[in-house]
């Protein structure tokens, strides 16, 4: 399957995005994004279509001989998840043959969603249950850059469940603009 290398290229593509940021996100029938998401915890990631029909729902993306689809009986698979994207946006074709779906409008990254190219590691400060802290420096996109602190999760060591409250604390930080508080910019989606 596709590198997350490769997808950061959409600007549909937001990574590591939590289902309750997804779902804050997608509001009109239509409205859709791709992410990475674990179906069940300690499964591997995988690449998820959410779209709006309705509520929210969320497709897995599957590979089978060297191709990718959602659903296999309707379509023979596509050779990237940008083509899947294009021809069902051009065909306006149901995302799957169980359903009506389709997908009309891409919802773009918000400015909290960062890329690690985005983003300078310095020396490390400390240690806590998720991960180090670090110096590093933050690449804006006017060109600037910032001296901040990154609070680095060791994903691939935390649980869905842990993973999920690092989510958490990060999407109350994102509210919180306050000269005595830490400002987050944002998180690693990619």
């Amino acid at each position: 399957m596709e590198s997350d290398r490769n997808l950061w290229e959409l600007p549909y593509y937001h990574g590591l995005l939590p289902r309750e940021d997804t779902v804050a996100m997608l509001k009109a029938n239509g409205e859709f994004l791709i992410r990475k998401s674990e179906e069940n915890a300690g499964d591997a990631r995988t690449f998820v279509l959410s779209v709006v029909y309705g509520n929210v729902k969320h497709y897995l993306f599957r590979e089978e001989r060297g191709r990718i689809s959602i659903d296999f009986k309707s379509d023979k698979g596509y050779k990237s998840i940008r083509d899947f994207v294009d021809s069902h946006m051009q065909s306006r074709q149901p995302v799957c043959s169980a359903s009506h779906v389709i997908i009309t409008r891409p919802i773009g990254r918000k400015d909290w969603e960062l890329a690690h190219a985005d983003i300078v590691n310095g020396a490390k400060l400390g240690a806590g249950a998720f991960g180090i802290v670090r110096r590093g420096e933050l690449k804006q996109s006017g060109g600037q850059t910032v001296k901040v602190a990154i609070k680095e999760a060791t994903l691939t060591k935390c649980t869905k469940e842990q993973i999920k409250e690092f989510m958490n604390e990060a999407r109350i930080m994102r509210k919180f603009k306050h000269p005595n508080v830490i400002q987050s910019y944002g998180e690693l989606q990619d």
